[in-house]
């Protein structure tokens, strides 16, 4: 991302952080100072990794948390109220939800979807209360990193801005946009009031129909990620991104096409990256 956005070679501060949000994990990454990398808890090579790109060092936070993709989400979900109704689920449905061969019951009550209960669900799911073995962590124990300047622009991507090109969050269609969390959260409270599939269709004509019935719980999760799990406010303005602008080019981001710009970078010139250059492709 901050190869395409033209980024790299300043300082980390200039730099933007990237939250992706896909079907089966969420990846967070940013870059912190200096002096924050040295005081960094010997918590997993997992965390901080250290890159030279455009002629500048960068100390990178990086965490990919399994099992936290919105459709890996949903499952859980569903699972914690397996034998009874879900208050995340719009009136009216009551089907099966298959993930990971899995099947789980989705059941609405008959009072409808509510916002209160359906994020008391994901409060517990994201396990906030969770033990943090080291200063400040965001959900389920894990470990935020520093913070800092390299989370002052933050990118979202993927589920991110599927979710919100579809539910009108942002005009349907637009590559990127600038929004705050608080649009997320009128979304949310939004779908949460609806009362039937037909008033979810009305509302939101671009969801997909398989879709509809998740609408509340989709908007609750993403919004109780970015507020909650990863303490960003609702005034916090975050960019909504599926391509970057890219000389005369639109281009897709995405971790393959990040993973080949390391690969290929001037610093990549080890036996063994240039193996694996050949070895994926790269030099081609």
């Amino acid at each position: 991302m901050n190869y395409l956005l033209g980024d790299l070679g300043n300082y980390y501060s200039k730099t933007v952080g990237v939250i992706d949000l896909g079907g089966g994990s969420l990846q967070m990454a940013y870059a912190i100072s200096d002096e924050a990398a040295s005081n960094a808890p010997c918590i997993g090579e997992d965390y901080i990794t250290k890159h030279y790109l455009k002629g500048k060092k960068y100390y990178l936070y990086v965490h990919s948390y399994l099992g936290y993709g919105d459709r890996a989400a949903r499952a859980e979900i569903l699972k914690s109220t397996n034998d009874s109704v879900n208050y995340c689920i719009i009136s009216g449905y009551s089907g099966k939800y298959q993930y990971n061969g899995a099947t789980y019951n989705a059941r609405y009550s008959r009072k409808g979807s509510n916002y209160k209960k359906c994020r008391k669900n994901f409060l517990k799911a994201l396990n906030v209360s969770a033990k943090c073995e080291v200063k400040n962590c965001t959900f389920n124990g894990v470990w935020r990193g520093s913070g800092g300047a390299g989370q002052d622009k933050i990118y979202i991507a993927s589920g991110f801005y599927y979710r919100a090109s579809d539910d009108g969050i942002i005009e349907k269609g637009a590559l990127s946009a600038d929004i705050t969390l608080g649009d997320y959260k009128k979304a949310t409270i939004t779908a949460c009031a609806l009362n039937s599939l037909e008033a979810a269709s009305t509302k939101f004509p671009n969801v997909a129909t398989p879709d509809l019935p998740y609408l509340c719980m989709d908007l609750m999760y993403q919004y109780t990620l970015l507020t909650t799990g990863f303490g960003l406010t609702d005034d916090k303005e975050v960019t909504v991104i599926k391509k970057v602008h890219y000389r005369d080019f639109y281009m897709d981001a995405a971790w393959p096409l990040g993973s080949a710009i390391e690969a290929a970078s001037i610093k990549a010139t080890s036996k063994l990256q240039m193996r694996n250059m050949y070895r994926f492709g790269f030099h081609k």
